[in-house]
């Protein structure tokens, strides 16, 4: 399987900041994490599956949803 993170722009109806792909097996949290701190103006991470949404980290929850 084939994780999908989009990280959400500051503005909603703008394109994703940045779409990135990885195998099945990676730590998908840590990955999330990484991209909302290397786009710290986002809204952001959202974690799809084939397609579908898995889960939302929104940038102030990133810390939490890491250390959980």
């Amino acid at each position: 399987m084939i994780y999908t993170f989009k990280v959400h722009a500051p503005v909603a109806d703008h394109e994703p900041l940045e779409t990135t792909h990885c195998a099945h097996g990676a730590d998908v949290l840590s990955q999330a994490k990484a991209l909302i701190d290397k786009y710290p103006a986002c809204q952001g991470v959202e974690v799809l599956v084939l397609g579908s949404r898995l889960f939302f980290i929104p940038k102030s929850g990133a810390a939490e949803a890491v250390s959980a």
